[in-house]
């Protein structure tokens, strides 16, 4: 089958108000794959009694970063589809009724399908993370998706935006990997490029340590090699997101015409569903794919990303 990384497009369908986009285009698309560089990172081996099972749908998946502005979306959408019986989210610590329904809605009382793991993430070399992933989900998952990030990265330092938006998710990967887990969807950012430098050090994004960041964290996911491949959702400037200030949110309808399509705004609940449809077409696909071909490592940003978000919401509506 043929891989290409995402063309370029906005998602016109909901919510146009949003942020500025502040990144950088970057020219030629690129197969993921090419390991990047992590602190403290070794794959370690899967377990090699187990078989990954013929899944075609997501029947149970895992979660890191589902209490985030994307997270939290995601985690709603996923418990409102009944075909996915299982929704593991990591946790930094436990969370009352009250927490859980602020985090996503009537969807958090359904606990036989909401499952927690209260997980440690302050390491500076994801380790703890890893063990306590490992330990924690189940063989075999359809799916895990990755939306951790640090929230506002123009706040933070180089090495805190390194740990929590590459080294952290790394960890949660390598365990999903060794546990048997098909897929990863991975939120990263229009113009992840591991090859990308500074010469500010500014932490912002779109800035070279940005989208450094992003792509070496594409990359490391990518290398696991998951047997149904790595979905890279890499959206423009985020709409609905509370770390958007309220002037850019106005400002977007004028300011994307003028943009280059793959850097234009999308809502949140549009990139959540993007994750989500990403993760089911790896399952349909390989069920159409040679066992002996390579599984497939794509990237979607602009009109792909748009694509993937109006499929999934043409059969899973936005409530």
């Amino acid at each position: 089958k043929k891989m290409a990384f995402a063309l370029s497009g906005r998602l016109s369908f909901r919510h146009w108000a949003g942020a500025a986009a502040l990144t950088a285009a970057v020219g030629a698309t690129r197969m993921m794959g090419t390991p990047g560089p992590i602190a403290a990172c070794t794959l370690g081996s899967s377990s090699s009694s187990y078989t990954p099972p013929a899944l075609t749908a997501l029947t149970a998946v895992a979660v890191l970063g589902g209490t985030g502005q994307v997270g939290r979306t995601l985690v709603t959408q996923l418990l409102r589809d009944t075909q996915v019986q299982e929704v593991h989210v990591l946790v930094r610590s436990e969370l009352t009724p009250a927490a859980r329904n602020e985090a996503w809605g009537a969807a958090a009382s359904d606990t036989d399908r909401l499952r927690l793991h209260v997980v440690p993430m302050a390491s500076t070399d994801g380790a703890d993370l890893e063990a306590a992933t490992a330990a924690s989900l189940p063989e075999g998952l359809a799916a895990a998706f990755i939306t951790l990030g640090v929230g506002k990265p123009s706040t933070t330092t180089p090495a805190e935006l390194t740990r929590v938006d590459v080294t952290l998710p790394t960890a949660f990967a390598r365990a999903a990997w060794r546990k048997g887990t098909l897929h990863v969807s991975l939120l990263t950012s229009v113009g992840a490029d591991a090859t990308a430098t500074s010469w500010t050090g500014s932490t912002a994004a779109g800035g070279g340590l940005y989208v450094k960041a992003k792509g070496d964290v594409e990359n490391n996911v990518a290398a696991l090699g998951f047997p149904r491949g790595v979905s890279a959702i890499r959206p423009g400037a985020l709409l609905g997101n509370a770390n958007t200030p309220d002037v850019a949110e106005k400002l977007m309808p004028w300011i994307d015409p003028w943009l280059p399509k793959r850097m234009r705004s999308i809502h949140i609940d549009n990139v959540a569903s993007a994750m989500i449809e990403a993760a089911v077409r790896a399952h349909t696909n390989a069920a159409d794919t040679e066992e002996s071909e390579p599984a497939a490592n794509i990237s979607y940003e602009g009109e792909e990303l748009v694509a993937l978000a109006r499929a999934r919401t043409a059969t899973h509506p936005l409530e």
